[in-house]
């Protein structure tokens, strides 16, 4: 079986990080992949680039000459028949208009489109993301993160879960601290990813605000970039948080942040299936996250994380404190080991294929 998996990202993103890191278990099952990517005439190479490079993944380049390229969407129908493939995934707006122009050129083989979630930062990125779930109608299939965005997909759409995976082993040293956490030193707390209004930052800044009122000793970490980052910091400032919050800025890799923290804290207002929630269980993290997308379904124990309303600066800081305990941090140790083994590269994958197979048998392989 030949897949094409076609993404457009600049940074290493969750969906490119899970992409990656599932090809080699597929190849175990019989099925090749191959990535798709994008250059665009005069831009330096894409980190994204660099590390299909780095780590051998079967990759093509496909060059754009100018922002809105459609002999891309020829140079890469081009590719499909020559390479052969069975099907072609896809992720991301651009993937998905390509593939909607390969369908009505009739160049193409069964499309898988996947969705990763929506951000909301401008009115041009909510334009992408709309035109991305109008041409998803068109596909063979849209896989999503979670029952909330099954059941919110277009009617006469077919539409199946597939979770994220946990990208590495649980941390066993990690693990090991949570369960000799000792609450008498200053909790600390950490937001990893996107600065922007979906994400809830407010909201924890606000829930950091209220702990500094009652006189609670406290650090955190906020970790990534994003447009909200200047109004964040001035949030932050004028609250009276400059000593007690860090804004770290982007960084490749997270993971000191999860092992250096003790409670992980995810206020979104909208969510796929984030990975951090993966990586911070991973870490032996207790999580405090509100119930958007699939959130709820990962955290089915309570004493793996807590879940507040969106929006609840009070629930978020109560919650916060709930979880930096000793009976807690050490309690949940089990539940939160438990969700990182059924959260498996192999579990993601088993699945994985068979949706391929499921698409497949309805749309016969073309004749090699």
């Amino acid at each position: 079986m030949r897949i094409l998996a076609v993404i457009d990202t600049i940074q290493v993103s969750g969906p490119a990080r899970q992409l990656i890191a599932i090809i080699p278990t597929l190849q175990k099952r019989g099925v090749s992949v191959r990535v798709a990517c994008f250059h665009r005439q005069g831009r330096p190479p894409s980190p994204f680039v660099d590390l299909l490079q780095s780590t051998g993944i079967d990759h093509v380049v496909i060059n754009e000459h100018r922002r809105f390229d459609v002999m891309a969407a020829w140079r890469l129908a081009h590719h499909a028949i020559a390479w052969d493939v069975d099907l072609v995934q896809t992720h991301g707006y651009k993937p998905s208009a390509i593939a909607f122009l390969m369908k009505a050129l009739r160049r193409r083989p069964p499309w898988i489109a996947f969705f990763h979630g929506a951000t909301t930062e401008n009115l041009k990125v909510r334009l992408f993301h709309w035109l991305d779930q109008l041409l998803m109608r068109f596909s063979s299939l849209m896989v999503v993160m979670s029952a909330a965005h099954k059941a919110a997909a277009p009617p006469g759409v077919p539409s199946a879960i597939l979770y994220n995976a946990v990208l590495q082993p649980p941390h066993a040293e990690a693990f090991e601290r949570r369960r000799r956490f000792s609450e008498h030193v200053p909790a600390r707390y950490c937001v990893i990813g996107r600065l922007s209004s979906e994400k809830g930052v407010d909201v924890f800044l606000e829930a950091c605000h209220i702990m500094r009122r009652q006189g609670i000793a406290f650090n955190a970490d906020i970790v990534g970039d994003g447009p909200d980052r200047a109004l964040l910091e001035r949030q932050a400032a004028e609250a009276g948080l400059s000593g007690l919050v860090r804004f770290i800025g982007h960084v490749q890799d997270p993971e000191p942040y999860f092992l250096a923290n003790d409670v992980l804290v995810i206020p979104s207002r909208s969510e796929g299936l984030p990975n951090v929630l993966l990586e911070g269980l991973r870490s032996g993290m207790p999580v405090v996250a509100t119930p958007v997308g699939a959130i709820p379904e990962v955290l089915t124990s309570s004493q793996a994380g807590v879940l507040v309303p969106v929006g609840d600066a009070p629930a978020l800081a109560g919650a916060m404190l709930a979880c930096a305990t000793e009976a807690y941090m050490a309690d949940g140790v089990a539940d939160r080991l438990s969700i990182t083994r059924t959260f498996s590269l192999d579990a993601r994958a088993s699945r994985l294929a068979q949706l391929y197979d499921e698409v497949l048998a309805r749309e016969p392989r073309r004749p090699r």
